[in-house]
């Protein structure tokens, strides 16, 4: 899987905590003892098991949305999409999605994570096939958010390229313009 998403780890993540002091103490309804390492993300801290992975998150992680959320983004207007097209074409390569041009167009639940998507897309023609209702069409952008990090697709001539620059935010707060 060549450039695509990574596996998301906990020591990305605010919450992963390692007690160090040497006297036990109580802390968001656990006791804590030296060296035990706990995820503070929840109401009552979890102390990590053995059986739990070292370095990736493991699956009752409380950030983690079970299923994933996918959003689509397209150009916010006709004359955003077609001044796209025109720079790709006198440049005579793709450009990467500048998030000021794109609004969300739709949204919905999908059980595929980001790592599972791209491995789709290495394998498969379609790979939105049984998540999306329509295809994705030319320079849109596909976001898959399983609350851990999200991950972008963009979709051009040679399919789905994985685009980790895409701020969504920005695109959210964009409205659609009526032609």
């Amino acid at each position: 899987m060549s450039n695509g998403p990574r596996k998301p780890t906990c020591y990305e993540c605010q919450h992963d905590f390692r007690y160090t002091d040497t006297i036990p103490m109580r802390r968001q309804g656990v006791m804590m003892h030296m060296n035990e390492r706990f995820c503070l993300g929840g109401k009552k801290a979890r102390r990590f098991k053995k059986s739990d992975p070292q370095k990736y998150v493991p699956g009752w992680c409380p950030r983690r949305k079970n299923p994933c959320e996918w959003r689509l983004y397209g150009f916010k207007s006709h004359c955003e999409e077609l001044l796209h097209f025109r720079l790709c074409q006198d440049i005579g390569e793709t450009l990467l999605p500048t998030e000021h041009r794109y609004a969300l167009l739709c949204e919905g639940r999908t059980d595929l994570s980001p790592r599972e998507f791209w491995t789709r897309c290495e394998t498969t023609l379609d790979p939105t096939e049984g998540i999306l209702e329509n295809p994705v069409e030319m320079y849109q952008v596909l976001e898959i958010d399983d609350g851990l990090k999200p991950a972008f697709f963009y979709k051009t001539e040679r399919g789905f390229q994985f685009v980790s620059t895409f701020r969504a935010e920005i695109a959210r707060k964009n409205k659609l313009e009526e032609d």
